[in-house]
């Protein structure tokens, strides 16, 4: 078994995943090592005022090239690894002791945190472009207590202590690396806080979407509606491009949207679930991360979630097998429709393993379809799947679904039940779901709803008068109008009605089935 183990190990199929990572940090150690170089090469120039020729400049700047590399031929330069590690999300510090020591003490937890270095990197560089930075401990530490202090009145010990502390080399450039430093903090703290205020913008326009609502029923029947997380419209046409790709500034740009998406959901007073709301936006804004979704079936399996116990129990069985990543990506390309996934381990593991549709067809999942058209939710061409591998371009949901999405109407249509009270099958609901989006019968009532939602007014006890549904809804959350006075959920009978159309729909449908439920029964 060991053997077999390692001819796995050694195929280069197999290996392709670390092989390309490696050349990825290859590649990015020698872009930093020519441009040092040539900084060294120009600054070495200007210190000796030598006039340099294009091609004295070249032979100067790669001998310094030449010089980073060992007798191995392997490049090793203190200035350039500090940098490389960062941007690796491989560096060390204290965070990435304190979760090796937990894992070394606690194995089991090496099977809910799989990449600890890259786990605390994302949370250290998440916080090394916070728009706070102009208050924290760097800051503090490279311009003085109150950020007046000058690189001119630090002295050389002190120099030295931060770059030794901080990985960076102390050579003859140690002065221009600390004030290199100091460029960065600022630079940081400053881009971060223009596009955070950007982002605060855009979400009070509806222009662009966070990681999403903290009331997880909101949550669910967005995404079944077409709902796509940190993603922006683009003007003009039907389609929004995703600002994932921006890093730790996107995540504070999600941060700031998920802040406006859920401000008005608190009224006046509630300051301790206020509190308790941001934990939750910041946590989902940790969590969104690729490494860090590790964490989140972690406290749900906790608090006995055995939906979550199925899905972590799937991913470490999936990646038990070779090429776990590799065959999860390779389903998703394939088959990138929402899938209808039951509470069930058998079902979490076919959903991470979509290719195998291809050759057992019978026991596909079935797919999510929209109520409203009947068509499937991410129902992507092949080029959409292969450029959302770059940057993500989806179309924006239907104004119908928008709508919906706008009120924050609650209730996903589940229909785990028939009309006459039998358990339905995947396959089923999503047969029915076809149907009432054929018919066309429940969009026309959603667009009647709509239409008298939007000419309500309601006028306020101090005389404000606010017209449309939404306004309304907004108004009220914001604590403008008292709950005591105005119950959203039941003003103008406007979500009892959209409950009460899908329901007669589902009816029409279910009756419409030649071989549905019914019939089996």
């Amino acid at each position: 078994m060991f053997d077999d183990i390692e001819d796995q190990a050694a195929d280069p199929l197999l290996r392709w995943g670390s092989n390309s990572m490696t050349g990825l940090d290859g590649f990015s150690k020698s872009v930093l090592a020519t441009s040092e170089a040539k900084y060294r090469a120009l600054w070495k120039a200007t210190q000796e005022g030598t006039e340099l020729t294009p091609e004295a400049f070249k032979k100067a700047h790669t001998e310094v090239y030449d010089s980073f590399f060992d007798k191995n031929g392997m490049l090793l330069h203190d200035a350039i690894d500090a940098n490389a590690k960062e941007i690796a999300l491989n560096a060390d510090s204290p965070l990435v002791d304190t979760m090796n020591d937990l894992i070394r003490q606690y194995p089991i937890m090496r099977s809910i945190v799989w990449f600890p270095r890259t786990t605390a990197n994302v949370l250290d560089s998440f916080a090394k472009w916070s728009p706070a930075g102009q208050f924290s401990r760097d800051h503090r530490e490279l311009f003085g207590q109150f950020g007046q202090k000058t690189a001119k009145q630090f002295k050389d010990e002190e120099i030295i202590s931060i770059l030794t502390r901080k990985g960076l080399p102390v050579d003859e450039f140690y002065k221009e690396t600390f004030q290199t430093l100091r460029y960065e903090v600022r630079g940081k703290a400053a881009l971060s806080g223009f596009l955070l205020t950007a982002a605060l913008m855009a979400g009070v326009g509806d222009r662009c979407t966070g990681t999403g609502h903290v009331n997880k029923a909101i949550q669910t029947a967005r995404l079944k509606r077409g709902w796509k997380k940190k993603t922006c419209k683009v003007p003009g046409t039907n389609k929004n491009v995703s600002y994932e790709w921006m890093g730790p500034i996107g995540d504070w740009m999600s941060l700031a949207i998920d802040l406006v998406d859920n401000a008005d959901t608190l009224t006046t007073g509630q300051f301790e679930e206020f509190l308790q709301m941001l934990w939750v936006i910041g946590a989902a804004n940790f969590g969104d991360k690729q490494v860090l979704t590790q964490l989140e079936p972690l406290f749900d399996v906790i608090q006995g979630n055995g939906a979550a116990a199925n899905r972590w129990a799937s991913n470490l069985l999936n990646n038990l097998l070779p090429m776990g990543s590799a065959r999860q990506w390779a389903g998703k390309m394939m088959y990138p429709d929402l899938r209808d996934v039951r509470n069930r381990l058998d079902d979490a593991l076919r959903n991470k393993n979509a290719w195998l549709d291809m050759f057992d067809p019978s026991r596909k999942l079935p797919v999510i379809k929209d109520p409203v058209d009947g068509k499937p939710i991410n129902n992507l061409s092949w080029w959409q799947r292969l450029s959302n591998n770059i940057i993500k371009i989806n179309e924006n949901p239907s104004p119908v679904n928008q709508w919906l999405i706008d009120i924050e109407y609650p209730n996903s249509p589940s229909m785990n039940l028939s009309n006459r009270g039998a358990l339905l099958e995947p396959h089923e609901r999503q047969a029915i779901n076809t149907i009432i989006g054929e018919q066309g019968f429940y969009k026309e009532e959603l667009l009647r709803i709509k239409q008298r939602a939007d000419n309500l007014t309601y006028t306020a006890p101090d005389g404000t008068v606010y017209k449309g549904f939404r306004n309304i809804l907004r108004a009220a959350r914001r604590g403008n109008i008292s709950s005591e006075v105005l119950d959203i959920k039941k003003y103008a009978l406007v979500f009892k009605e959209i409950t009460a159309a899908y329901n007669d729909a589902k009816r029409v449908a279910e009756d419409s089935l030649q071989d549905g439920t019914e019939a089996q029964q």
